[in-house]
């Protein structure tokens, strides 16, 4: 056989070999496709109905609603004179570390309805490395279009100073000019927009290629030798700080950015901010300036932690990360008795 026909064989064996990987990756549900599209004024959005399954820390298994956003399908216009919350953050909103019935959210609704007497729904709007300027933009293109009381903006250190984010480029752009927040969606006249779009159809069908994308994402982040070498991680490697504990070496000012959306926000009294981690006391101060309410939660935890309950640490791998089983059901708990604590309802 000529090396050109071995060189072809070799590679359909390859493909075969990796679409019968595949196939049984979606059929166990150890890893589902990627479930997100780009979308030209989202950015990445969630497909509707489309189904997930993480082994994270913990596990998850659910799928986005028909509506595009995580949890019970709650629809735009309000039924029913139900309450309802939204929730914007990061991956600790998003909750992809437990399954659905232990998320946070569904213990806030049970608590708070039955401290007001009325049905409760908390919308998780989440998503993976956002920061304060994504939820913004999020916010009033999105989530704020569900008719709502209150909506809740989860924030630690690393979204009021926003650092790296992986393949940031398809976010729509948000900037502060002459005092206004501006929301740029040039992202979509980009190469790398025009590229993921390309290979949109196949990332949203392939799990091997979602595989592909968790371990650029773990390479990326520079959290890779505490999943390749587990507990022999720490003997080789110096730890890169606490899971969810976000206090600054040196105090920073708080971008001129996180200014104007935090300015932007108090203007809507059912906007409050959610401290999820404690704050440099100089930082805390510029973000109480802007005339938010504000919600400690941050502050709970560290509490939590001083007593000998750690909310970030899962038995199960001996590592810490997001938010722990237990501490789901405290922070529900915790957030409604804050709201009823607050009078809003």
């Amino acid at each position: 056989m000529s090396l050109i026909k071995k060189t072809i064989v070799f590679g359909m064996s390859v493909l075969a070999s990796l679409a019968l990987i595949d196939v049984y990756l979606q059929l166990a549900e150890i890893q589902t496709p990627m479930e997100t599209r780009i979308d030209p004024k989202l950015g990445p959005a969630y497909i509707p109905g489309k189904h997930i399954t993480r082994f994270n820390e913990g596990l998850f298994i659910g799928s986005a609603n028909a509506f595009g956003y995580m949890g019970p399908a709650v629809p735009p216009r309000r039924r029913d004179g139900e309450l309802r919350i939204l929730m914007l953050g990061d991956s600790f909103v998003l909750g992809h570390t437990v399954l659905p019935r232990q998320y946070f959210g569904r213990v806030l609704e049970d608590r708070l309805g039955a401290a007001v007497g009325k049905v409760v729904r908390a919308m998780n709007f989440g998503k993976a490395d956002f920061n304060l300027g994504n939820m913004f933009q999020y916010y009033e293109d999105f989530a704020s279009t569900f008719d709502h009381d209150l909506a809740l903006f989860f924030v630690g250190e690393g979204d009021l100073l926003p650092s790296h984010q992986v393949v940031s480029s398809l976010y729509p752009g948000v900037s502060v000019r002459d005092g206004r927040i501006i929301i740029d969606r040039s992202f979509r006249s980009s190469r790398t927009y025009r590229f993921y779009r390309a290979i949109e159809p196949v990332f949203t069908r392939s799990a091997v290629l979602r595989l592909a994308f968790n371990t650029y994402k773990v390479v990326e982040s520079g959290s890779w030798e505490a999943v390749v070498l587990d507990k022999l991680a720490a003997l080789l490697y110096k730890p890169r700080g606490k899971p969810g504990s976000s206090v600054p070496q040196r105090p920073q000012d708080l971008p001129e950015l996180s200014r104007a959306v935090l300015r932007e926000l108090a203007k809507d009294p059912r906007n409050v901010l959610v401290l999820q981690t404690s704050l440099e006391a100089g930082l805390r101060a510029e973000v109480a300036a802007a005339g938010l309410p504000l919600i400690d939660l941050g502050a709970y935890l560290d509490q939590l932690l001083a007593q000998g309950q750690d909310p970030y640490y899962w038995p199960v791998t001996g590592m810490r990360g997001h938010w722990n089983h237990a501490a789901q059901s405290l922070i529900g708990r915790f957030l409604a008795d804050q709201i009823t604590g607050m009078g809003r309802f």
